[in-house]
């Protein structure tokens, strides 16, 4: 089932809105490096973590239990893929090229991600 297009242009706007009123920004997600594709000062970050540890951490988050988070982890992602490639007409939307930096998260929490991410802004603003 895909989602009205209603829903892909009001998550669009509020991202946009978000971005228009800061001078940078960093922004993640599956549909985010889209939506600020042609603004200057984004830094997109794609962050990435293994299948089976994804499962894992969205189980313990919904409290479910890890085949059918799995599988409707699975189905979901074919239908935003379907939904993307359908409405935006970008059919590699998950394409490391959209993004700035890249971060496997299977074996860091949160903190260690954060430091990661600030790090590689430091150097791009730094690097000549």
């Amino acid at each position: 089932m895909l989602l009205e297009p209603y829903v892909d242009e009001e998550v669009a706007k509020r991202i946009r809105d978000f971005v228009d009123q800061r001078n940078y920004c960093v922004v993640e997600g599956w549909f985010a490096w889209y939506c600020v594709r042609d603004l200057q000062g984004i830094f997109r970050v794609k962050l990435t973590c293994q299948d089976l540890e994804r499962f894992v951490r969205i189980a313990i988050r919904e409290q479910s239990a890890l085949k059918m988070v799995k599988a409707e982890t699975q189905m979901r992602e074919t239908m935003m893929i379907a939904r993307f490639a359908e409405r935006c007409h970008v059919p590699d939307w998950n394409d490391d090229r959209h993004f700035d930096y890249i971060i496997d998260t299977t074996k860091l929490d949160h903190s260690q991600v954060y430091e990661a991410v600030l790090s590689a802004i430091s150097s791009r603003v730094i690097a000549p």
